[in-house]
This record gives C-alpha cells, structure tokens and sequence, in this order.
C-alpha cells in the first residue's frame, strides 16, 4: 500500500479533573481549606480563609427518599444577630409560602414559609425553646409540608448528634 496514508486511530484527550471544593470569590486557590466531620445523623463543614484567618461552619442533616435522593435538609448557622437559625432546602414544587411544619414531642407545632425558585425552596427556622429542647433529649422531630404531584411527605429528623457537632464548632473556633 505505498503511497496510502493511513490515519493513526485519535487517543483519548487527558484533562486534570479540578477539586470538587472551589473557594468562594475573591480567596485564592491554597488560600482557602475545607473539613469535614461526620457525626451521628449530622455532619460538619467548615470552611476557612486562611489569609483573613476567618472560619465559617455549619452543621447539616440531610434526609433522603431510599432510592430517589435528597427530599430535604436543613443546616444550623448563625444569623447576623448572632441567634442561631435553621435553614432548611426543599423541593421547588413546595412552591413560593408553601409551609414547612415541625412537629414536637409532646405537642406543639411550628411552620415555617418557604421562598423559592425554579429549582429549590428554602425556610429560615429560628432555634427556639423546643427545638433547643430537642437537640438536648436527642429526640426526634416530624418534619412535614406538601410537594406536588406527590402531596404531603411527613418524615422523622432526628437530633441526635446535633449537639455533639454543635460543641466541635465551639472546639473548631478556639484552635
């Protein structure tokens, strides 16, 4: 076959995967550093600017329809008053003031309304009395509001754990 230039089958193209943590805007790559420590049904993330010597954590739960993926979580922070706060996801088609409801032990509701848009809701819940309580007993709490087509979903979140990782923030901070 002299004379016919046969083309050499193309290789495959090789890319340098980048790190699934990204640092926020404005913090330089090896800037910025991101742990992460499990704790019975919670988990906490804290994120740091090592420039500016700034640590910011939150503490998440995560709650999960077998087989079909995250259905809701929620985060414990600290509101710019200083009072902490949960701030839970949920699915966009619990739509704009749809309502999440917290069920306590012993009686006693609170709902919360959601903001959305196309693809998440979000509810701010302040970390009062009973939840406090809760977090304390390392009880349960019924956690409810309506998606639809599905309609309502009504789970179990349990606290245990919270208050294990709530004081490794407080450990965290005084290194």
């Amino acid at each position: 076959m002299a004379g016919v230039a046969v083309a050499a089958p193309a290789g495959p193209s090789f890319v340098v995967v980048p790190s699934s943590v990204q640092p926020p805007e404005g913090v330089e790559l090896g800037s910025f550093r991101r742990s992460i420590q499990p704790f019975r049904n919670w988990t906490l993330i804290c994120d740091e600017d090592l420039k500016k010597k700034q640590r910011i954590c939150n503490v998440r739960q995560e709650i999960a329809i077998e087989g079909a993926g995250t259905i809701f979580s929620w985060a414990i922070a600290a509101s710019e008053s200083g009072e902490p706060k949960m701030i839970a996801a949920l699915p966009a088609a619990v739509g704009n003031g749809g309502k999440v409801v917290l069920t306590f032990d012993g009686g006693g509701t609170f709902s919360a309304a959601a903001n959305c848009n196309q693809r998440t809701c979000s509810a701010l819940i302040p970390v009062g009395p009973q939840i406090r309580r809760h977090i304390a007993e390392r009880l349960e709490i019924r956690v409810s509001f309506v998606a639809q087509p599905v309609g309502p979903i009504e789970f179990k979140a349990p606290m245990e754990g919270l208050d294990d990782a709530l004081k490794a923030v407080g450990e965290n901070i005084k290194r």
